[in-house]
């Protein structure tokens, strides 16, 4: 609040008289004028003081000298210090307020009053950084019995052996109950390599797995746009109006209306439907040069999640039926991963192919097929993803080094059938490779 006063040179300050004669008369003046600045009062000089127009100094340049009146009047308005207080009070409450309504709009939107979602991260050293990424809790039906997982990005473990700071194969997942954090220990206990499903499966402890409120396995129906809950970075976030693009086998493609500085740790995000049901698995998007409103997000598609828990119960051993045009052209093993497919014609020339790198492409062998039709043999080798010797990181090696069982497989487009599965298997003992055929039609 501003104020204006008029001092008038008549002192009413209790005790100011005795002070003011033993200062000169400036010195007095300046006092006068200190005081009824702190004190809104009318103010009259000691006797016998004359005010000279010295005491306009820059202490109090604010105040205009009327000899005549012997009367200094405040042309300008002061502040009223309580003002600036009551307005941070006012605006710390508007605060208080946008963060009592954030919180409440996560808890429904983003982390549910109970465990759907997690955190997972490395805490055995705090004073080491650590990836931060999202995961999933989902339910499962398994010879009849209800079991409960987790589900995660493999590429969040799937480091390569250099990296030092690599998540291990147990980590810490953070977990929400009514709103509380808790730490618990999950362990990987099936994964598929990073660049075909993308997805891991971990396991919590049993004691805990009554804090968990799992999502239940869905599909895609008439939806066209889905919902996806994680984190970005540390903070919870919520994805709505997913629009979907496409689907193929392996993966649901969706615009991604989040900034890419955002995006950061949504990797095993939940992916669901308007039933909130799990439906996908978050595992990265695609940069557009156009701009990140056109960038395109993928998820692997829920129901491959059976074959982890599948893959669970039998020591990590399962088959991923791999499909082309809605016929199946091989069963993988659940740690295969493609590094080369060809076409080829009727005469065995190949006519197309591709060196698969850090993402097997599902779209780029249906574009080739479409532009190739005169291919009627399709060949793919694969190779297998393992665990490092020290147990860090589940890996990809396609360099020289590789000594994992590789695989090719030969397919008749025509007929629409399996031709052959040839491995080539290491043998450490004498350092060579031996071919054996594993399958051959006829």
């Amino acid at each position: 609040m501003k104020r204006f006063f008029i001092f008038t040179l008549t002192c009413c300050l209790a005790g100011a008289g005795s002070m003011l004669e033993a200062q000169t008369p400036v010195k007095a003046a300046t006092t006068i004028v200190k005081t009824a600045a702190k004190t809104p009062a009318v103010v009259q000089p000691p006797k016998g003081v004359t005010l000279p127009a010295k005491i306009l100094s820059s202490e109090v340049s604010r105040l205009r000298y009327i000899p005549q009146n012997r009367t200094l009047t405040v042309r300008e308005p002061m502040e009223d210090p309580w003002a600036k207080i009551r307005a941070l009070q006012e605006e710390n409450a508007k605060l208080r307020q946008v963060n009592v309504d954030l919180q409440k709009t996560l808890g429904e939107k983003a982390i549910p009053s109970d465990a759907y979602i997690f955190q997972a991260r490395e805490v055995s050293d705090i004073n080491i950084p650590t990836n931060v990424f999202s995961g999933a809790v989902f339910s499962a039906v398994y010879n009849g019995q209800k079991e409960v997982y987790g589900v995660i990005a493999t590429h969040a473990i799937a480091s390569e052996t250099t990296e030092k700071h690599a998540l291990h194969k147990t980590f810490s997942a953070v977990i929400y109950k009514n709103g509380i954090q808790k730490i618990v220990p999950v362990e990987v206990v099936a994964a598929s390599p990073k660049s075909m499903l993308d997805i891991a499966l971990v396991k919590f402890p049993q004691e805990t797995e009554g804090l968990l409120v799992p999502y239940r396995l869905g599909d895609l129906t008439s939806e066209t746009s889905l919902i996806s809950k994680g984190f970005s970075g540390k903070m919870p976030s919520s994805i709505a109006r997913r629009e979907i693009v496409a689907c193929t086998p392996t993966s649901i493609r969706t615009t991604m209306p989040l900034q890419r500085s955002a995006r950061p740790g949504l990797c095993g995000s939940a992916v669901l439907n308007e039933k909130n049901e799990l439906v996908g698995i978050h595992t990265g998007s695609i940069y557009s040069e156009k701009g990140e409103e056109f960038d395109i997000a993928y998820a692997t598609p829920s129901h491959y999640l059976k074959n982890l828990v599948e893959a669970y119960h039998n020591n990590g051993q399962t088959e991923i039926p791999f499909t082309l045009n809605d016929h199946k052209v091989a069963d993988f093993s659940l740690d295969e991963y493609i590094t080369y497919i060809t076409l080829s014609d009727a005469n065995k020339k190949i006519v197309w192919q591709l060196q698969v790198g850090s993402k097997f492409s599902y779209s780029k062998l249906q574009k080739a097929l479409a532009e190739n039709p005169q291919a009627q043999f399709l060949q793919i080798t694969t190779r297998r993803a393992a665990w490092t010797d020290d147990g860090y990181a589940f890996v990809e090696n396609r360099g020289k080094t590789d000594r994992s069982t590789k695989t090719t497989y030969t397919y008749d487009l025509q007929a629409n059938e399996l031709l052959s599965k040839v491995q080539s298997v290491y043998n450490p003992a004498n350092r060579k490779r031996k071919t054996v055929v594993a399958y051959s039609k006829g």
